[in-house]
């Protein structure tokens, strides 16, 4: 793998608490859930934020969640996961969220995650649905980090031809180096390193051509123009994951829709300002 100092240290650091959380195996049977409450409450304001994002994807109940215990139990390990990276990154990412490219980074890596849950289970892979979700979360983190080491020079770029041009590596190759070097588990720095692409090799296949779908489709949603739209590619990815050309009028007419009024999306949105 190349070295890619600059754009890693480019990157605010993540609070060493949510490190820990994101880069524990989701198949690691070791750490039990009190273990993982115990590391959240280190960081009241961390933990706050889980409650009300908690609250908010557990909407229907009666009576509010008030012991991040019980959250953990209700929402589980891999969604806890996600909303302590989207807490942290909120954090992480404060200054400047309200430039033009973070507000298309975030809106467009939110939309990617709920549409890549949404896929798994439509296209009959439950089981994959939260590892899609954080997936589509992280699966452009390469694009930050460019903008962060120069925000001027990157918003010239307009396809992947332009990244290699200018940084000498495009941001799949970034992505992979910076989930590596923040320990996070091979899923997802396989999914940074070959989504969109139509030959993957990794042994996550599945995972990955449904975030690649997810990336595509959620191009359809913006009007900025670092969107990616290339429907001939985003047809073969949705053949691949046995979803139909209906499915994909579906996801492009009306899922925001139905998105939209979802009290987690909101939330997950608000954490970064998003309209």
């Amino acid at each position: 793998m190349k070295a890619f100092d600059k754009y890693l240290n480019a990157l605010p650091v993540m609070p060493d608490i949510a490190a820990k959380i994101v880069s524990i195996p989701e198949d690691n049977i070791n750490i039990s859930f009190k273990d993982l409450e115990e590391l959240i409450r280190v960081d009241p304001g961390l933990t706050t934020k889980i409650l009300k994002v908690a609250n908010s994807a557990m909407y229907a109940r009666q009576t509010e969640i008030t012991s991040l215990q019980i959250a953990i139990t209700m929402l589980g390990f891999k969604t806890i996961k996600s909303l302590v990276f989207l807490v942290s990154a909120s954090n992480m990412f404060k200054k400047g969220k309200e430039r033009e490219f973070y507000q298309y980074f975030w809106k467009h890596s939110i939309m990617t995650a709920f549409l890549a849950q949404n896929i798994a289970i439509k296209g009959g892979f439950k089981r994959l649905a939260d590892e899609a979700f954080l997936g589509g979360l992280l699966h452009d983190i390469g694009r930050a980090a460019m903008y962060q080491s120069d925000n001027e020079l990157y918003m010239k770029v307009s396809s992947e031809d332009d990244e290699r041009k200018f940084f000498e590596a495009d941001h799949r190759e970034i992505g992979e180096a910076i989930l590596d070097s923040w320990n996070f588990p091979p899923i997802y720095v396989d999914t940074a390193r070959e989504h969109s692409s139509l030959n993957i090799t990794s042994q996550f296949k599945t995972v990955i051509l449904i975030i690649s779908a997810a990336d595509l489709l959620s191009g359809h949603f913006s009007d900025s123009t670092l969107a990616e739209i290339d429907d001939e590619k985003l047809n073969a990815f949705l053949m691949r994951i046995n979803l139909k050309p209906t499915d994909k009028d579906f996801y492009i007419n009306d899922f925001y829709s139905q998105l939209s009024k979802m009290p987690l999306f909101q939330e997950c949105s608000s954490l970064f300002g998003l309209a």
